[in-house]
């Protein structure tokens, strides 16, 4: 499996190719072009039992145990019956952010690391990008 370093780099290098001043509106624009970009570079990654990378909106309180909207994960999805409980396969989550006070950067920071501890996501991230 590719260590934080090595997923840092392959993150930054995505972000570098956003171009488009159009992704730079809205963070769903950014979203997806940061997913269609990290997607062309993480679909060699050596991340265990073929996961997905996805947009991922809302995590339901029930099935989930609670109710926080990544923006991008990596995982094994639930419904492929390969894991007993929710928290088996989750790789990567991150939140993006087009513009935070420091209140809201805070407030992501304290979601993501509510995933890493009820989901098990050993990698959480915030991006923050400002025109």
């Amino acid at each position: 499996m590719l260590i934080p370093r090595q997923l840092l780099a392959v993150f930054m290098d995505a972000l570098e190719q956003i171009q488009e001043r159009r992704f730079f509106q809205t963070e769903r624009g950014y979203q997806g072009e940061l997913l269609a970009e990290s997607r062309k570079r993480l679909k060699h990654a050596a991340f265990p039992g073929d996961p997905v990378e996805e947009q991922e909106y809302q995590k339901r309180l029930q099935p989930h145990w609670i109710k926080i909207s990544p923006d991008i994960i990596i995982h094994i999805p639930f419904e492929r019956g390969l894991a007993e409980l929710r928290d088996e396969g989750n790789f990567v989550a991150i939140k993006l952010k087009r513009h935070a006070n420091k209140t809201e950067a805070q407030e992501a920071f304290a979601n993501l690391s509510q995933l890493k501890e009820v989901l098990q996501y050993p990698l959480t991230g915030l991006h923050q990008h400002r025109l």
